[in-house]
């Protein structure tokens, strides 16, 4: 499957191959800070664990929720998707992403997000999607507010990284038509 974003940027699955990306552009502690389920620093066999397991879902769900971004050439630069997702089943699913830093900052996630939204909305019919973000991050809390996403809430000590607790900003886009 691919989804065509921006010119030379796409949404496809992740596959072999795309370990020594992963570990490349992960190894930036400030991407495994803000998000959830990045560890710090990231290894070979947390890429290998990534893909193995995306490819599961992907076969369980018969079609990807989780997407590599990449350029045209092929190659990944980050990585978007949805967590919690059954297909035919859930209402709603938890929008989930990261990109490589060289990439911050060019409209790529905003992008990414409102396309990938879009899709969710039209073939995995859900009704909500959710995202939380930690409160520091102004660019993640950026492109969901440009991808249409509203501030729900702020969930004190949401969730342990690293054995600290922290707080998270809720956020919700809801489709507007059935």
């Amino acid at each position: 499957m691919k989804l065509n974003i921006l010119s030379g940027i796409y949404l496809s699955e992740f596959q072999n191959g795309d370990e020594a990306a992963l570990v490349e552009y992960l190894k930036v502690k400030k991407i495994s800070y803000f998000t959830l389920g990045i560890p710090y620093p990231y290894k070979h066999k947390d890429a290998l664990w990534w893909i193995k397991n995306k490819k599961q879902e992907t076969k369980q769900q018969k079609q990807p929720v989780a997407f590599a971004i990449r350029q045209k050439n092929g190659e990944l630069i980050g990585g978007i998707g949805f967590d919690g997702l059954k297909i035919g089943k859930s209402h709603k699913a938890a929008l989930g992403y990261w990109l490589a830093k060289p990439y911050w900052g060019q409209g790529i996630m905003t992008a990414c997000a409102k396309k990938l939204c879009g899709h969710a909305f039209k073939k995995f019919k859900v009704t909500k999607i959710i995202a939380t973000c930690n409160p520091n991050n102004i660019g993640s809390e950026r492109v969901l507010i440009k991808g249409g996403f509203r501030q729900e809430g702020y969930l004190k000590k949401d969730h342990i990284k690293n054995g600290k607790y922290r707080d998270s900003k809720l956020f919700a886009l809801i489709r507007t038509s059935k």
